[in-house]
């Protein structure tokens, strides 16, 4: 009779870290943390492409310290948010067909 294990079958490697969808004219944040209960906390941010919205942006980062970014984006959009961010926080350029589901 095989023995259950009732253990994670995925693991935290960031236990805190923001999701961002960079487009033209926008961009969509998810912040996730992982809570003292096990839980998860999440918080949703949308912000214009503006430098001064990207510095919003970093600085609402920095407040909830997030020090991982996931970024996806296609063409070059990308650029200035990690111009922005670099430095502030670790930033990973991931392709959209392997972030979507």
């Amino acid at each position: 009779m095989a023995q259950r294990h009732d253990k994670p079958i995925i693991s935290v490697v960031h236990p805190i870290c923001c999701g961002l969808d960079v487009h033209k004219a926008s961009i969509s944040a998810c912040w996730l943390a992982t809570a003292t209960d096990g839980g998860e906390d999440m918080e949703i941010g949308e912000f214009d492409t503006f430098t001064d919205d990207l510095i919003r942006l970093r600085d609402w980062l920095i407040e909830r310290d997030c020090p991982m970014v996931a970024m996806e984006s296609t063409g070059v959009y990308w650029r200035p948010v990690h111009n922005v961010l670099e430095g502030f926080v670790k930033v990973v350029l991931v392709n959209a067909r392997h972030t979507k589901g």
